[in-house]
């Protein structure tokens, strides 16, 4: 047999996992090839189901977003409500306050108050 025919058959069963000397390292390399495999297919699903559950946080939120302006809105008009003229005018009638004719200021020359 040619020499160049042999080299091309050994490499061919080395490659195939055929011949005498192969049967250890062919069963080692097929036992990590189905690893690798198994590991790369639970990578792939763990990908897509951290996608998955991302799209549902981001639902979500949007959702709250929403909600919030809505929220935020409503106290803005009732914050304006609150501070309208009238109601405040209404607060001081219940309280029973009345309205200054006359406002006094107090005009002082500098010194004449006590300073910290």
């Amino acid at each position: 047999m040619n020499k160049r025919k042999y080299i091309t058959k050994k490499i061919k069963n080395k490659i195939m996992c055929r011949g005498e000397k192969a049967g250890m390292s062919c069963n080692i390399l097929m036992v990590a090839l189905v690893f690798l495999v198994v590991c790369s297919v639970g990578y792939y699903l763990s990908i897509i189901n951290i996608g998955a559950t991302g799209g549902f946080v981001i639902n979500d939120l949007d959702n709250k977003l929403v909600d919030l302006k809505n929220s935020n809105q409503r106290l803005e008009v009732m914050n304006i409500e609150l501070r309208a003229i009238t109601r405040v005018e209404e607060a001081a009638g219940e309280m029973k306050m009345v309205r200054s004719q006359e406002v006094d200021y107090l005009n002082t020359v500098s010194g004449e108050l006590a300073a910290r």
